[in-house]
């Protein structure tokens, strides 16, 4: 069963982490660039994951055999690669993109890699090739596009509102996971969903958000959070008994932000901008949480009774 005090635990240690590494960060760093801001935040939210983990007491075998693994030991560093060196190349270059670009490419393809959807017999579930290639498509798609909805919506208004809109998103894909009967998927979440909403706070007080260094770090941290939640949800929805269309709709939230952009939308203030965003994006997440929950009671309150019986 799992310990819901490790998970606060692992919540509050990477939040922390994240928290430090930026005040110090603020400290004794001199440069206020936008590429050293990417770098620190890069920086903030790998050491911040590696504490939550750490704490969460992951452990990795390599080579990686299942997709949560391969998540973990591939995708996630190679995405945190992947910013750095957009941080330095520059944020919106087409250099960057280009990685970018070629990082979405192989996500859909090494988390399935070796599953029944892939190698498995036709009787057992398993893909035709031209399933699989639109498939694949589609997930370089979904994974490209969004990105760079993230990273566009970035430079407008209230960045670090899309830092916590993608936490909660990924929380929530966290929660939906473990619901789902896959326990250590969803748990895999909760250290990003802290990283990314510790971050946006720390930057919010200290860097202040609309300062080049400021805007930086969200790039930074939106990149890691906008390509950890499609994992996330890949493995939940092949995984982890995720339903397509909750997956869809935690995937898609965080991109409700940009309602508040819209002329006949859009505050005023920058309080109220962060609360139409984050309210609207808590909508569609509540209402799939709720079904989850839902489901979740509807399959284990027989068991549950079956066993209060027995004891």
């Amino acid at each position: 069963m799992p310990d819901p005090a490790v998970y606060a635990w692992a919540l509050t240690l990477s939040a922390f982490v994240s928290a430090v590494v930026l005040v110090v960060a603020k400290l004794t760093i001199r440069s206020r660039s936008q590429a050293a801001g990417v770098t620190v935040g890069v920086v903030a939210v790998t050491a911040s994951m590696l504490a939550g983990y750490w704490a969460m007491k992951v452990n990795l075998s390599w080579p990686p055999v299942t997709g949560l693994s391969r998540f973990l030991t591939i995708l996630l560093p190679a995405t945190i690669v992947v910013e750095l060196a957009a941080g330095f190349v520059g944020i919106q270059s087409k250099t960057a993109w280009r990685l970018r670009a070629a990082m979405c490419s192989i996500l859909s393809p090494i988390i399935l890699q070796g599953s029944v959807y892939l190698n498995g017999a036709a009787t057992d579930g398993a893909w035709t090739a031209s399933t699989i290639t639109v498939a694949f498509a589609i997930g370089f798609g979904l994974s490209l596009a969004g990105l760079l909805s993230m990273q566009r919506l970035t430079e407008r208004s209230v960045p670090t509102s899309v830092s916590f809109s993608l936490a909660m998103a990924i929380f929530s894909a966290g929660i939906a996971t473990m619901l789902g009967g896959y326990i250590n998927g969803g748990a895999a979440a909760f250290p990003i969903a802290a990283a990314l909403a510790a971050s946006a706070i720390i930057v919010t007080i200290l860097s202040g958000e609309l300062s080049s260094s400021g805007r930086g770090i969200v790039h930074g941290t939106v990149g890691i959070g906008s390509v950890s939640l499609f994992c996330l949800l890949c493995i939940a929805r092949f995984f982890g008994n995720v339903s397509s269309v909750s997956a869809l709709m935690i995937l898609l939230a965080p991109h409700l932000c940009w309602l508040s952009e819209h002329p006949k939308f859009k505050p005023q203030t920058r309080w109220k901008i962060t609360l139409f965003r984050l309210v609207g994006v808590a909508i569609p997440l509540g209402v799939v949480l709720l079904f989850a929950a839902i489901e979740f009671n509807l399959k284990m309150a027989p068991l549950l009774v079956v066993s209060w019986r027995e004891s």
